[in-house]
């Protein structure tokens, strides 16, 4: 059985050298498009609380965390059959929840988003669920049930026992998920000052 953490929010990177792939979502009109910023001043110094945010090169990080719609577009384009639990039914009407619901039964589900929940970042999400996802945007954002052309191999290769610490990234990967230094250099660091804020809102109040 798979762990959750509804805490657990999904940003991606996108390899420099494959811009054209930088708009991959078409989403209706007042919704985020999955856009990427470059984050520079490669060879940083880490922070110098906990010793963090060091990464040796220039990369492309989400401008926004992955949203509701945008993985609700992911449910409805491979998960009428949930071979690998994509959808957690906490993310439903609960209190954590970020507002997708499932209906239908095994062979035919389909994902629809509480009204007025499409912009906000997707949870309960596990680690290999944002693995999936990324090799979904890799291969194309292709429809189909959860196999090598959609969900299990591209920028990851998925297996039977996939754990965090076995997670190797794919050379070729067009999409992948940051290392820790990476996310926490796009969260925290401020390039003109060559100084970490306290808080990812760029301040330290």
């Amino acid at each position: 059985m798979k762990t959750f953490s509804h805490a657990i929010l999904l940003s991606i990177l996108l390899n420099s050298a494959v811009d054209v792939w930088a708009n991959v979502f078409n989403m209706p009109s007042g919704q985020t498009s999955l856009q990427f910023v470059t984050i520079g001043n490669p060879g940083n110094a880490p922070g110098s609380v906990i010793g963090e945010g060091a990464v040796s090169s220039t990369f492309q990080m989400g401008k926004y965390d992955v949203t509701v719609a945008q993985y609700t577009q992911f449910l409805n384009a491979v998960a009428a059959t949930d071979t690998n639990d994509l959808y957690n039914p906490y993310m439903g009407s609960t209190p954590q929840g970020c507002g997708i619901e499932q209906t239908g039964i095994s062979g035919s589900f389909t994902y629809s988003i509480i009204p007025g929940h499409d912009n906000l970042p997707v949870n309960w999400v596990s680690v290999a669920d944002a693995a999936r996802f990324v090799n979904w945007l890799h291969n194309g954002q292709p429809v189909g049930s959860q196999d090598d052309s959609t969900t299990e191999d591209g920028a990851y290769t998925m297996g039977d026992y996939f754990h965090v610490n076995e997670m190797t990234r794919n050379s070729a990967a067009k999409f992948f998920l940051p290392t820790h230094d990476q996310w926490y250099k796009a969260a925290y660091y401020d390039p003109q000052t060559a100084q970490y804020y306290d808080y990812a809102t760029g301040t330290n109040t």
